[in-house]
């Protein structure tokens, strides 16, 4: 265990965060589907594959910091049941918290409504305080910088194309 709590304090005093997430590569950004384990995560990913041409660089996990002011999110060696990660860093255009439904709807949730979804999907090193903080004000930060959106979706092109009209509107 003492090497997993050394990366932990290692992270928050680099202000860097391991989001749960599949994470695909469009258009030259980084898109991160988090959600719980068998949400579809990797579902989504391969859909953007399908459909769209984007890459999966990590199916499990991804490193999110700072580079020059933007967020980035860099490959990280757990890929989970995919078996897909590579070492690949892309700036974050939006974190998309998945939730499976019968329709396809996407909305962009303020910073408020993110954050618990996201906190419960960070590495967090909840028994350092100190840490912990950290980790919250980063989470903070990030929901601040970069746009979270909530995507109720079936297994579909569809959901694809739902979630890319609320992404190219933000460019």
């Amino acid at each position: 265990f003492s090497s997993l709590f050394a990366l932990e304090k290692r992270l928050a005093s680099r202000a860097q965060m391991v989001l749960h997430c599949a994470y695909v590569e469009y258009k030259g950004d980084a898109v991160l589907f988090s959600a719980p384990s068998g949400t579809g995560k990797t579902t989504q990913a391969g859909l953007w594959e399908k459909y769209r041409g984007s890459r999966t660089i990590n199916g499990d996990r991804s490193l999110l910091g700072k580079r020059n002011g933007r967020w980035f999110a860099q490959g990280w060696p757990v890929c989970g049941t995919s078996e897909v990660c590579f070492n690949e860093a892309f700036p974050v255009r939006a974190v998309v918290m998945l939730s499976q439904a019968r329709e396809n709807s996407v909305h962009r949730l303020t910073p408020g409504k993110a954050f618990p979804l996201v906190y419960s999907q960070v590495t967090i090193n909840k028994w350092n305080m100190a840490d912990h903080m950290k980790m919250m004000d980063l989470i903070e930060e990030l929901l601040s910088e970069v746009p979270v959106f909530h995507l109720q979706c079936t297994i579909s092109e569809e959901a694809v194309s739902c979630l890319e009209s609320a992404l190219d509107a933000l460019k």
